[in-house]
């Protein structure tokens, strides 16, 4: 059976760009989310990968917290400084905001950034200029695909219909479940 990567997007979320990001907040706030959807995975004790928007760091400190109390648990990784389309970006403006956003996470969690999740999958994406800045910054991007030898699974913590399927998946597959691809 193939390995299961489990990656929570938009930890740290304070930009909302969707309509459903924004019905999500009004029922309760982004951190109450993120705390409910990581109950399964501390009675488990499974891991995890923390897509990170940096924009959140300084405006969240009981979450960023939060996450460090736990932080053996997870493996963070960038997802971008706020959840917008990046692509519109020149690859300067890119690189800078990336950079920005690499540093901030990697300062806050005391990690190293090795990934950028791209946000929205990067679907639609100019391929070399993910790649040039991704290059530059020393990570590598990831897109979801089925070409990896692991399974990611993407889910959003204040989606409650993604954390039902990924609490039945971590019940029922959790030695499948691993923390890198």
């Amino acid at each position: 059976m193939k390995k299961i990567l489990l990656r929570n997007d938009d930890v740290l979320l304070l930009t909302t760009t969707t309509k459903y990001q924004v019905i999500a907040q009004k029922k309760k706030s982004f951190f109450e989310w993120f705390k409910e959807s990581d109950r399964v995975f501390e009675e488990y004790n499974c891991p995890s990968v923390l897509a990170v928007l940096a924009e959140g760091i300084d405006v969240y400190p009981e979450w960023v917290q939060y996450i460090k109390d736990r932080q053996h648990r997870f493996r963070i990784e960038m997802h971008g400084y706020t959840h917008l389309w990046y692509h519109r970006l020149s690859a300067e403006d890119g690189y800078r905001t990336l950079k920005h956003a690499k540093d901030k996470i990697e300062n806050a969690f005391g990690v190293r950034v090795s990934t950028w999740y791209i946000p929205f999958c990067g679907k639609s994406w100019n391929v070399s200029w993910r790649r040039e800045v991704s290059e530059k910054l020393g990570v590598r991007f990831d897109v979801l695909d089925d070409t990896n030898t692991v399974y990611q699974h993407r889910y959003h913590y204040w989606n409650e219909l993604e954390v039902d399927k990924v609490n039945r998946m971590i019940k029922h597959q959790l030695p499948n479940i691993v923390s890198y691809a």
